[in-house]
This record gives C-alpha cells, sequence and structure tokens, in this order.
C-alpha cells in the first residue's frame, strides 16, 4: 500500500526537534548523503536521506526518529 507523501517541512515551519537535530547531529547533517537531499528552501526528503547505502544502523535510527518527532508520517520502513 502507498501514502501519499506527507508535506514538506520547511524552515518555517521546522519543528523544535528537526531544529535541534539539525543542529546537534552535524556528522549526518553536513554529510553529503543527507545534504544532497535538501533542497534550498530546506525541505528535506527523509525517504531520499535513508534510502543512501553507507549510514550506520544508529544513524538510521536518529534520521527516523527526528522524522517522527517532526510528525512527518512519511516514514521509510524499517531496515
Amino acid at each position: 500500500m502507498t501514502s501519499a507523501p506527507a508535506d514538506p517541512i520547511t524552515p518555517a515551519t521546522r519543528p523544535t526537534a528537526l531544529t535541534m537535530f539539525l543542529n546537534g547531529a552535524p556528522h549526518i547533517t553536513t554529510d553529503q548523503r543527507f545534504t544532497c537531499h535538501q533542497d534550498a528552501d530546506g525541505t528535506i526528503n527523509g525517504d531520499g536521506i535513508v534510502a543512501e547505502p553507507g549510514w550506520s544502523a544508529g544513524q538510521r535510527i536518529l534520521i527516523k526518529l527526528a522524522a517522527a518527532l517532526t510528525g512527518n508520517q512519511h516514514l521509510p520502513p524499517p531496515t
């Protein structure tokens, strides 16, 4: 079953939890695998980020947790 993607999260609508993640996890958020899925307006494609190879299990959990805390219901399936 395919669900519709969630509304994009932009800097203007960014929940505090996402801001904390972006500021508190630079080892993830400055990585090219993350930044290549962030649009110029700050919109983030969480599905694309998690699909990138090379993330550790812990990093994937942090990325998914940040998406869940923001209210993004279009989360990738557990891997």
